[in-house]
């Protein structure tokens, strides 16, 4: 998380942020595991910026299942 970030909470999706890049970031509403949640968030990100895609949200609530979405 960027320092200086205000952190945001939505019920659906739990604690996150908006990226300076523009997306949405969610990490769930549970604090377990938030190394990895972050750490795989950094794997994410660099991946879709390799393939030039623009993300609108990424979701780690599941660090078994993370997901992101695309702009249309």
């Amino acid at each position: 998380i960027p320092a200086g970030t205000p952190l945001l909470y939505d019920a659906e999706n739990g604690v996150g942020w908006t990226d300076p890049q523009g997306w949405q970031v969610y990490l769930g509403t549970d604090p377990a595991d938030i190394d990895l949640k972050l750490a795989e968030y950094q794997v994410i990100v660099a991946d879709l910026l390799e393939r030039n895609l623009q993300p609108v949200l990424i979701n780690l609530e599941y660090l078994h299942a993370p997901y992101y979405r695309l702009e249309h």
